[in-house]
């Protein structure tokens, strides 16, 4: 029916647009990082601001002493 082809159109192009909003918000936080993933579970710490970026590569464990105490220090910061 040609209803259902053009409610499927019609996700098709939310998911494309979502898609696109999902990659330029990639591509701003690795030009604030200065660094692109370069694997998946690349992994971005942003300041409640938005302003601080910092990239931690896919080889940094969840638990990594580092990256928990960024994780931590940034939650602590004032609002």
């Amino acid at each position: 029916r040609f209803e259902d082809l053009d409610e499927r159109a019609h996700q098709y192009r939310r998911r494309e647009e979502l898609a696109g909003l999902l990659a330029r918000g990639l591509r701003e936080l690795a030009e604030q990082a200065g660094q692109a993933p370069r694997w998946n579970f690349y992994k971005y710490v942003v300041s409640r601001n938005g302003r601080s970026v910092t990239a931690y590569s896919s080889m940094t464990a969840p638990d990594d002493a580092d990256l928990v105490r960024e994780i931590e220090q940034r939650l602590a910061a004032p609002r």
